[in-house]
């Protein structure tokens, strides 16, 4: 078993001040994976704030299956 780390960022649309942008990845498909799985199953992702990034880890089995992921960090962005 190994350990996996995604990303979600929500920001600013740089298009279009007015709305906002959901980033995911990862440092692997992987991480992607954990990240995306985060978005679906625990952020909510219509609910989650504004101008936020989170740091999720995931366990991943040999068969390639991502265990649920859990959130190690969320920041607010900007001031």
């Amino acid at each position: 078993m190994s350990r996996v780390s995604g990303y979600v960022v929500r920001a600013p649309n740089p298009l279009n001040p007015a709305k906002r942008v959901v980033l995911v990845g990862g440092w692997s498909t992987y991480g992607t994976v954990a990240a995306a799985r985060w978005l679906v199953e625990s952020g909510d992702g219509r609910s989650l704030g504004a101008d936020v990034a989170v740091l999720v880890e995931a366990s991943v089995l040999r068969d390639g299956h991502v265990c649920a992921p859990r959130l190690l960090r969320q920041e607010n962005l900007g001031g």
